[in-house]
C-alpha cells in the first residue's frame, strides 16, 4: 500500500520541477475572450519541451529515484479527491465540437492542438452562456496531430462554409 499524497507534496515536486522546466506560459486571446464573452485564458502546456503537462510528473518521478529503486506515490488518489470535492460539473464535447475547437485554436492562436488539447476550449464554446463574464483558463496540450487528419478537419470546415453560402 502506498503513502497519500497531500498538498504538500504537490508544493514539493513544484520545486523540483521548475529546476528542469520553465512555468507554463498562459496568454489571453482577445478575439477568442470576444466570442466567448468571457475572459479567455489559455494555460500553454503545449509549449513544453515534449508538449505536454505530464513531462512534470516525470521528471519529479526520475528525481525521485533512489539506490533501493523507485518512490512511488498515488496521485490519482489525490486527483480524484480534488475532483470530487471542487468539480461540479462535466462538459460533454461530441467530435465535431472537438474539431471546431481545433480549427478555432488554429486560427486565433497559431496553435495546433490535438483533440485532447481542443477540448477544454471546445467545452467552453459549448457553454459559453454559461461562462459569460467570468474568468475562464483553458489548458491546451499536445499538438500531436498528423496532417492527414488536419486536412480532413480543415476541409470539413471548408465544405460547411462552402454549404451554408447561397448559391
Amino acid at each position: 500500500m502506498s503513502e497519500s499524497v497531500h498538498y504538500e507534496d504537490v508544493l514539493a515536486a513544484q520545486a523540483i520541477v521548475y529546476q528542469y522546466l520553465p512555468r507554463t506560459t498562459n496568454y489571453e486571446y482577445a478575439s477568442l475572450s470576444r466570442m466567448l464573452g468571457c475572459q479567455f485564458w489559455i494555460k500553454h502546456e503545449n509549449h513544453l519541451p515534449v508538449g505536454a503537462f505530464k513531462v512534470r510528473g516525470g521528471v519529479h518521478l526520475v528525481h525521485s529515484l533512489t539506490d533501493e529503486g523507485l518512490a512511488t506515490r498515488e496521485p490519482a488518489g489525490m486527483t480524484l479527491d480534488i475532483m470530487r470535492r471542487l468539480v461540479d460539473d462535466i462538459v460533454l464535447v461530441s467530435d465535431a465540437e472537438i474539431e471546431q475547437g481545433i480549427r478555432l485554436l488554429l486560427s486565433c492562436t497559431h496553435n495546433l492542438a490535438e483533440g485532447a488539447g481542443a477540448a477544454t476550449t471546445a467545452a467552453a464554446l459549448k457553454i459559453r452562456a454559461k461562462l459569460r463574464d467570468q474568468k475562464v483558463v483553458a489548458v491546451l496540450s499536445g499538438g500531436n496531430l498528423d496532417l492527414r487528419m488536419l486536412r480532413g478537419i480543415l476541409a470539413a470546415d471548408s465544405q460547411a462554409a462552402a454549404g451554408s453560402e447561397p448559391a
